[in-house]
């Protein structure tokens, strides 16, 4: 298929499911908001009727006081639970599979993530194993693959980045296959999100600062895109104007429960945008390094972010330029294409207040035939990017990332 054609086939893709976008099965969260809001948990699941919840989490998540606090909550209120602690920091396709193991070896009938997108999405991915028993998650990625409810979900975000507590993704490494992929199903959209900034307040400098980023990057990358609406617009809106306001405060002043709590609100949001919208070429980027180095995705989507928002050039100027504008960022009066310019100066500078390196040694010439074909087919047909990239397109990216 020559590249006209194949970016026609992409184009009428992406507008298929833009089209078919209202009548898809979006379904409001309970939300849950406020410093140790986590502590209602225990009223929740009575609520739910729930006889025996699996906590997901890490092994250092789960040692924060405000959850050792929560934990003898529960015992009070007479609340089995079994916990699986044992989530990498980025979730693999046999640590969830441990975790399945365990769900069933515990009797449990619900779940309740705690901690960052690894958890969260680790219990998306393990609520379609149990749902599909038969299933490899393998078999699930992609779109709408998930049909079957998944266990009572609740996710209670230890970061402020990625959103998943808001999503209909989970996002899994396979390392035998040297591939990060996307499971995107409705049911996996937990029932409730609980924004808590107490579990933020031990979260190393430099993971608050690259989980910030990971979020404004959902923001900016869904509403760039062509199938962005009215909401998912607003969504993105929020979650840029407060990462801008509040993560520089939070990076100098860790203590500041308000500003964390902002940035939990803007990662929530960046998250509707793009569970709405979708993400863009920057993920379908960034998801490979994770994969091959095992760079950290925030700090992935963090340094590619600025990277591809040039090379998209007048494509992605009158788009930027109006994102800047409704968040305050850039003032009014000036061109799309001189306040996209500065937009994205804002972006690098940004990320040069919070200490984000500007590229990775650790890419290597000649693993660019895989990481590009991963990008890919990760990203067409499927995202609706103002440019539809190319291998060439992802050769430049990254050739700019290795300096």
């Amino acid at each position: 298929m020559n590249k006209r054609l194949y970016h026609l086939y992409c184009r009428v893709f992406q507008t298929t499911l833009f089209l078919v976008s209202p009548l898809l099965p979006y379904k409001k969260q309970r939300l849950i908001t406020g410093a140790r809001s986590i502590l209602t948990l225990p009223a929740i699941i009575k609520e739910s009727h729930k006889q025996h919840i699996c906590i997901i989490s890490d092994t250092h998540v789960i040692t924060l006081p405000i959850v050792q606090e929560l934990l003898i909550e529960l015992q009070k209120e007479n609340i089995h639970y079994s916990i699986f602690d044992e989530v990498p920091p980025n979730p693999t396709v046999a640590s969830i599979e441990k975790a399945k193991i365990f769900y069933s070896e515990q009797k449990c009938d619900s779940l309740v993530a705690i901690g960052g997108g690894s958890s969260i999405d680790s219990a998306k991915a393990l609520g379609a194993l149990i749902a599909y028993p038969k299933k490899s998650l393998y078999q699930m990625k992609g779109i709408l693959k998930v049909h079957r409810a998944i266990p009572f979900l609740i996710a209670i975000p230890s970061t402020a980045g990625t959103g998943s507590e808001a999503t209909v993704a989970a996002v899994v490494t396979d390392p035998s296959l040297k591939e990060k992929y996307a499971i995107n199903s409705f049911p996996l959209i937990p029932k409730v999100a609980i924004l808590d900034s107490e579990l933020t307040r031990t979260l190393p400098l430099h993971l608050t600062s690259t989980t910030a980023m990971d979020a404004l990057t959902h923001a900016i990358e869904a509403y760039i895109g062509n199938s962005s609406t009215l909401y998912s617009r607003k969504a993105s809106i929020d979650a840029t104007t407060i990462i801008f306001n509040e993560i520089e405060k939070v990076h100098k002043d860790v203590n500041l429960d308000s500003s964390r709590q902002k940035l939990l609100i803007a990662s929530y949001r960046g998250g509707e945008a793009f569970t709405r919208s979708y993400v863009g070429n920057v993920h379908a980027l960034s998801h490979p390094l994770t994969a091959y180095y095992g760079i950290a995705h925030g700090l992935a989507n963090a340094v590619t972010l600025p990277h591809v928002l040039i090379f998209y050039g007048t494509k992605a100027h009158k788009k930027l330029a109006s994102l800047a504008r409704e968040a305050h960022i850039i003032e009014k009066g000036k061109s799309d294409e001189e306040t996209a310019t500065l937009f994205i100066e804002k972006i690098r500078a940004l990320n040069k207040a919070l200490d984000i390196k500007e590229g990775f040694k650790e890419i290597r010439e000649e693993d660019l035939g895989a990481l590009i074909h991963h990008a890919l087919g990760e990203a067409n047909p499927l995202y609706p990017v103002p440019v539809i990239f190319d291998e060439d397109d992802c050769r430049t990216i990254y050739h700019n990332l290795m300096k």
